[in-house]
């Protein structure tokens, strides 16, 4: 979903490459994206969260679940399976 204003994040994922990995039953429910920006002008670093209308709940279970699978050693992919 994008905000006013804001731009469909879809194309912006396409041109970086970004997939999912996912078998052909599932359906992504829930979604939150975290983009690193630098401003071309100046060179400024920022941060754009935007998520599919989930509450600031879900965001954190998203986020706390994210820093769980990417410290495990080595890191989990699918819920364990590598």
């Amino acid at each position: 979903m994008s905000d006013e204003g804001g731009k469909p994040a879809g194309p912006i994922l396409d041109e970086l490459g970004v997939t999912l990995d996912l078998d052909d039953d599932d359906r992504v429910v829930e979604v939150l994206v975290l983009a690193k920006t630098v401003a071309m002008g100046d060179g400024t670093v920022g941060l754009v969260v935007a998520d599919s209308g989930i509450d600031w709940i879900a965001q954190r279970g998203l986020i706390a679940a994210a820093q769980e699978i990417l410290a495990a050693d080595p890191p989990l992919l699918r819920g364990g399976e590598d």
